[in-house]
């Protein structure tokens, strides 16, 4: 948040947002690249490979032990959507809009941002259109956006019948074709909470979910961002938002006072699919009203202390999430934490497991007795066990993304060769592929043909996560949310700073703010570990 009003702030944002997007169009962008120790002069480094030809500069960083990470994502981010069909979904992108779409008051407006030859309009004449759009005061309009948190081959199903209707499709065009969306509320948040249940889903108003980023605005003045995760990783947004927030000292609300008009996009609904809205908003506002989202922030310790005791942030960071969700439900749970692997080409996540043998036995111990003596030795192994597969899992050597692929090969080979023995037509194999069996094959007799490793208690088990959590750490960033991937489980998203660290936890459990508060205790107890048992001399 900063005293400018939200109309200039989101203004210099969507500015800065399309000059980003320029350099990676032209791929002037400085490229992304993991360096493994520190680089003595960054400075010359930079430069050198900058001025290195393309078939050399990828092998330059290997000299400084760097390691470039592929940056393909990135350019997936503007003028893409999410697409529903039934039982699949698709990605649709467009590079030559030169348009963005703003929604205010569950209102959609199309507003240029640049001109015909590409040039970007200036921070003045975006604001000047933002500002049209808000002063228009135009009444509420019908939230159409809701069907987009709807069951996906329900809103499949919706869109199909919307699309019927020319006004309609070119309603849908002109969003799924925009460069991104820019989301203007008019009511403000009265606390932290209540900000994160806004940014994270609005209670379905004023959203439109499909979109590939949505820049959010509220009338309070803090900004946002909500993004559709099929196209990118967390990565990638963190990139962006730095960026941006970087150029915004650039930013100059001088010269042109033109305006591009917006379009305001008027649909063509008829009685049932207004039904269909007020039923689909009710129950995206229900399940929205039914998650607990709490924000819990530790400041007693944090990287910086971390680094002292010569320990993982991160590793400390699971072992709290750990410890504390034991001690609050007495059991060790599966638990997933994204891992980068766009050190590959084409490169997205794999899983690290944090809930490790390690971890367990000094979650165990300190349960038994959580006096800190004795626990130094047990808590760096742990510690030393997160580091390894967390590395494993960034340099292709997880397990989760492989057996996945596997189990979803081996399920669609034994549909297909079921159904052709049994002679079912093309067109039915690839429907019930798409459906899993469908209406033509059990789930039984679909289990019955893959490999036992797949119909196994303990592979049902590790893939249902009851701790799903993600970092993402960046100064440009105050915290980060998403929900839970299992109905009775929790959606973590963390981050560790230099002198603190925040948890944003939710559920369906409402127990978000006693798992936070457990987490809290766990961190006050490992760093009385860390005191009672500092590191061996060869640490130091």
């Amino acid at each position: 948040k900063n005293d400018d009003d939200i109309v200039t702030r989101l203004s210099g944002l969507v500015w800065s947002s399309l000059r980003y997007r320029a350099a990676l169009m032209d791929e002037s962008l400085e490229p992304d690249v993991f360096h493994l120790g520190t680089v003595t002069n960054e400075k010359w480094f930079k430069t050198v490979a900058s001025f290195m030809p393309k078939k050399f500069a990828y092998a330059f960083p290997y000299l400084f032990n760097g390691y470039p990470l592929d940056m393909s994502q990135h350019k997936k981010m503007f003028g893409g959507s999410r697409i529903p069909l039934k039982h699949r979904d698709i990605y649709r992108q467009t590079n030559n809009a030169r348009h963005i779409c703003v929604m205010y008051k569950d209102n959609v407006y199309t507003v240029n941002v640049m001109g015909p030859t590409g040039n970007i309009y200036s921070p003045a004449q975006i604001r000047n259109a933002l500002q049209f759009i808000v002063d228009a005061d135009e009444n509420a309009g019908v939230p159409v956006g809701v069907f987009t948190g709807e069951e996906r081959n329900e809103w499949a199903g919706i869109r199909e019948q919307l699309e019927n209707n020319a006004t309609n499709k070119n309603n849908l065009d002109a969003i799924d074709t925009s460069l991104f969306l820019v989301s203007l509320d008019k009511e403000g948040a009265s606390s932290r909470e209540s900000l994160a249940n806004q940014f994270l889903h609005g209670y379905g108003k004023n959203r439109w979910f499909d979109k590939s980023f949505c820049l959010l605005g509220s009338g309070t003045g803090e900004v946002a961002i909500n993004f559709e995760h099929s196209w990118g990783d967390g990565v990638c947004v963190v990139r962006y938002a730095e960026e941006v927030m970087k150029d915004q000292e650039f930013v100059k609300f001088e010269g042109t006072n033109e305006l591009d008009l917006p379009t305001k996009l008027c649909w063509d609904l008829n009685q049932e699919q207004m039904s269909q809205v007020e039923k689909s908003g009710k129950k995206l506002e229900d399940t929205a009203k039914s998650l607990d989202f709490k924000m819990c922030l530790y400041e007693k310790f944090g990287k910086e202390d971390l680094k002292k005791h010569k320990i993982s942030p991160d590793a400390v960071a699971q072992i709290a999430i750990q410890l504390g969700h034991y001690r609050l439900h007495n059991q060790i749970v599966p638990t997933y934490e994204s891992a980068s692997t766009a050190g590959f080409k084409g490169g997205r996540t794999e899983t690290i497991r944090p809930a490790t043998v390690a971890s367990t036995e000094f979650v165990k111990a300190f349960t038994a007795d959580p006096s800190p003596q004795g626990k130094g030795d047990l808590l760096r192994k742990a510690a030393d066990k997160h580091n390894k597969i967390s590395v494993e899992a960034k340099t292709g050597k997880g397990m989760d993304r492989h057996l996945f692929a596997l189990a979803a090969i081996a399920k669609k080979d034994h549909i297909r060769s079921t159904l052709t023995a049994k002679g079912a037509s093309e067109t039915e194999i690839e429907d019930a592929v798409a459906k899993g069996g469908g209406d033509l094959m059990s789930a039984a007799e679909v289990a019955e043909g893959l490999p036992k490793l797949f119909t196994d208690n303990g592979w049902s088990r590790i893939n249902h996560n009851i701790l799903s959590t993600s970092t993402l750490a960046s100064e440009a960033i105050e915290g980060g949310g998403f929900g839970p991937v299992v109905a009775d489980g929790y959606g973590i998203g963390y981050g560790v700073r230099d002198h603190g660290i925040g948890f944003n936890i939710s559920s369906y459990r409402g127990d978000s703010q006693q798992l936070g508060d457990s987490f809290a205790k766990s961190l006050d107890d490992i760093m009385e570990v860390l005191k009672a048992n500092p590191p061996p001399k060869s640490e130091k």
